[in-house]
């Protein structure tokens, strides 16, 4: 009674009521991450984090409030030390490597360059892009979405130059890798790096995999073309782990707590991650 009470008063319709209990159920995800963090222990090694909008007011989960995020930045430089992926790598194994934090975007859009960007150079902060093309060359939208806009050529050069950014690739046509053969998948990565080369004028050294996902059919183009690659969660990062392999945490718009953000970089949020990782599972079967 009480509870249909409280939603008459507060949900006015079922989306708004759809997306109040979805709220409730990243919250409780959330918590129950920390409580299976503490008890699993510290996450070892750097922590790759995955950021794809910034500030831009969509309220999707993958996209972060500017404030949030500018206090993110400013929590990792007092705990410890924003790098480059290649000194991530390398400091992998070393004592102060949980102190280790890298700040990784997807695809390009425009909020990096207007919002992010703008954040990460008042602070002289690296960060790597990994780079999705067509939708830069205008063959295409991102997932079809007209509001999902990237930032232009001209603005990643423009960032390039800052000597903060580092370019890697995220495929041509942003194809999920379990969904494609290797004939496809390796035409798809060879025109992005053709394109980044031809674009910018850089060899892009580091991939990641759109949606997150490696494949058997495309590890072996990506160990040809790239010196890394990352993934969109997983465990440590430690000196067995492979490096074309890499785990990286997804930093989300509930994440914006300080202290939710803190408890996720100490822990990882396994809890989280295997729930993302049973909801793959199940698109798969």
């Amino acid at each position: 009674m009480l509870w249909s009470i409280w939603c008459r008063s507060t949900l006015p319709d079922d989306r708004e009521m759809t997306l109040s209990l979805r709220q409730y159920a990243i919250r409780g995800a959330k918590w129950l991450s920390i409580a299976g963090d503490i008890l699993a222990g510290r996450r070892r090694g750097p922590r790759i984090l995955i950021y794809h909008q910034v500030g831009s007011g969509s309220g999707l989960e993958m996209d972060v409030e500017l404030d949030a995020f500018e206090s993110q930045l400013d929590w990792m430089s007092d705990h410890g030390e924003i790098v480059s992926l290649d000194e991530a790598v390398n400091r992998i194994g070393d004592e102060d490597a949980d102190h280790c934090f890298v700040l990784t975007f997807d695809d390009g859009h425009e909020s990096l360059y207007q919002k992010a960007f703008p954040a990460m150079a008042e602070r002289a902060l690296p960060f790597l892009l990994y780079t999705t093309t067509a939708p830069l060359e205008g063959t295409q939208l991102l997932h079809d979405d007209p509001n999902m806009r990237l930032s232009s050529w001209d603005e990643i050069i423009s960032m390039r130059e800052s000597g903060l950014m580092m370019v890697g690739a995220h495929g041509h046509r942003h194809l999920d890798a379990r969904d494609h053969d290797r004939e496809v998948l390796d035409r798809d990565m060879r025109l992005c790096n053709d394109l980044i080369r031809k674009r910018l004028e850089v060899d892009p050294r580091h991939f990641a995999y759109p949606w997150g996902h490696r494949s058997d059919a495309a590890e072996p183009v990506v160990r040809e073309l790239y010196e890394t690659a990352a993934i969109g969660s997983g465990g440590d990062l430690r000196p067995s782990t492979d490096v074309h392999r890499l785990p990286r945490i997804p930093v989300m718009l509930s994440d914006g707590s300080p202290s939710i953000f803190a408890r996720k970089m100490w822990g990882g949020f396994r809890f989280e991650t295997s729930l993302r990782s049973l909801r793959d599972h199940l698109r798969d079967n």
